[in-house]
């Protein structure tokens, strides 16, 4: 914390919101986010190289920068303290809608296998697997449709690849990635 920490954390919240509540579909909610993977995106998006024996980024087979005009920008002149103190401010935020199986809908039809990496309790375990309740709909249907391979078409300063992610949702229809972004 401190005057430099709230520029730069001003500088986050221009785009995804002091409370990580963003409510366009351009950008991602960062609020309750895993703290890990937090880190290992801002990394990514600063080309930040740590040490191979942090445990954030044990695991990956390497470390992939991610392409985004803005985010490059933006935390290009980011070093790692700062990355791990926004995550923390981030991660430490509460959701403001919590997993209820009472109070949820049922999954889309196929569509469960989500949960087995995404469920808020076992993304909180891996660093490249983010946590997508209370996350924007309109933001999720764009990363799924980037996945499927629509990029082109929705943003050309962003490429998002992830070899799972391609293939879970190579076959899924439009229709289908709307009502799973919904779901969630």
């Amino acid at each position: 914390s401190g005057p430099i920490f709230e520029q730069v954390l001003a500088g986050c919240a221009a785009c995804h919101g002091l409370d990580g509540r963003s409510n366009d579909g351009e950008t991602p909610r960062l609020r309750a986010q895993n703290y890990d993977y937090l880190v290992n995106q801002i990394t990514r998006f600063a080309a930040l190289q740590p040490g191979s024996d942090d445990p954030v980024f044990r695991g990956l087979d390497t470390i992939r920068n991610r392409h985004s005009a803005t985010m490059a920008q933006s935390a290009s002149d980011l070093d790692l303290a700062t990355v791990r103190n926004l995550a923390r401010y981030f991660a430490t935020l509460p959701c403001e809608t919590g997993v209820n199986a009472a109070t949820l809908p049922t999954p889309p039809e196929g569509t469960a296998w989500c949960n087995d990496c995404h469920d808020p309790k076992k993304a909180r375990s891996m660093t490249n697997v983010p946590i997508l309740n209370a996350q924007n709909a309109d933001y999720l249907e764009r990363q799924l449709l980037t996945f499927k391979g629509a990029a082109a078409t929705i943003d050309h300063q962003s490429v998002r690849l992830h070899h799972f992610m391609t293939r879970s949702v190579r076959t899924m229809s439009e229709t289908r990635i709307r009502e799973v972004a919904e779901y969630y």
